[in-house]
């Protein structure tokens, strides 16, 4: 894959002058901010003079209301350690993966993505921990380019550490509660199952790659020829 074209990350709500320069270090042109207005209202984007904020809400038509409990759970040990025995969170995040692939909008959201990237503009997307909903947009990608199924999952995985870091205040007031954080940390964390889930679900409906991305996301024939082409070398 090219490199300098397309980026990924959590949310962009820190405001301070080393962010900032970072952003503008990397000559975007836009700004996809893959989360819902409710997200977007608590901790809004800031972004470079000159570059486009575009928010497209992947999940807006899901009816999945299980964040209400996970929210609950930072403050309540032995809640946690109930649901996620349950096995409550990992179906969550399967149905969630396969939503990401066939929801009207998350196919309109993806859409839109991918169809700045195709017209050759320097792109950063992003949800909130930058894992699942960004997740599937930097692997779904990386499946039509070409990359290799294991190296896709790798790059998948690696947010993890990454993602525990953002949020190890939370886990630190729930050790503070008394809670066990190795309970918590699932919520945080990618599993390969979640990505095997989307796999599966673009599999099941479009067949392939290729088919996702144009009978899955309306993509032509000409804006995935330019995708390869500028994304790849």
């Amino acid at each position: 894959m090219r490199s300098g074209s397309v980026f990924r990350s959590a949310q962009l709500g820190e405001r301070n002058d080393t962010t900032m320069a970072q952003l503008e270090e990397l000559g975007l042109d836009a700004v996809f901010d893959l989360r819902s207005d409710h997200e977007v209202s608590l901790l809004p984007d800031f972004v470079p003079d000159g570059v486009r904020l575009q928010q497209v809400d992947v999940l807006a038509d899901s009816d999945e209301r299980i964040a209400a409990q996970l929210e609950d759970l930072f403050t309540d040990p032995a809640g946690a350690a109930e649901l996620l025995r349950s096995g409550a969170v990992q179906d969550h995040y399967s149905s969630t993966y396969r939503h990401l692939v066939s929801l009207p909008s998350a196919k309109s959201s993806y859409r839109a993505l991918f169809s700045s990237l195709a017209e050759g503009q320097s792109v950063l997307f992003h949800c909130t921990a930058g894992k699942d909903r960004t997740g599937w947009a930097a692997a779904s990608l990386q499946l039509l380019l070409g990359v290799a199924l294991d190296d896709v999952f790798d790059h998948y995985l690696a947010s993890n550490s990454e993602t525990l870091e953002l949020f190890g205040g939370i886990l630190r007031a729930f050790e503070d509660a008394g809670g066990d954080t190795s309970a918590l940390e699932p919520v945080f964390m990618v599993e390969a199952m979640y990505l095997e889930s989307a796999i599966d679900e673009m599999t099941r409906s479009f067949g392939t790659i290729g088919g996702y991305f144009s009978n899955g996301l309306g993509l032509s024939t000409l804006q995935v020829a330019a995708l390869k082409e500028s994304l790849t070398e």
